[in-house]
């Protein structure tokens, strides 16, 4: 009995895991970029680069 117990408990466990992990997906990546977007500007603009590769500065 004692087994039985932990068997639906870990299957509960994982079920409840997979639904989490599906969330995070369909929340986070599901969403393709945009067809005007590419990865060199996306990559540029989550580094603070601009297109010639320089820095940017924030001025205050």
């Amino acid at each position: 009995m004692q087994r039985s117990y932990y068997r639906k408990e870990m299957i509960l466990v994982i079920l409840v895991k997979l639904v989490a992990l599906g969330i995070l997906w369909y929340v986070c990546f599901s969403h393709p970029l945009d067809k005007h977007l590419s990865i060199t500007a996306l990559s540029g603009h989550w580094l603070g680069t601009d297109r010639e590769g320089v820095l940017q500065t924030v001025s205050a």
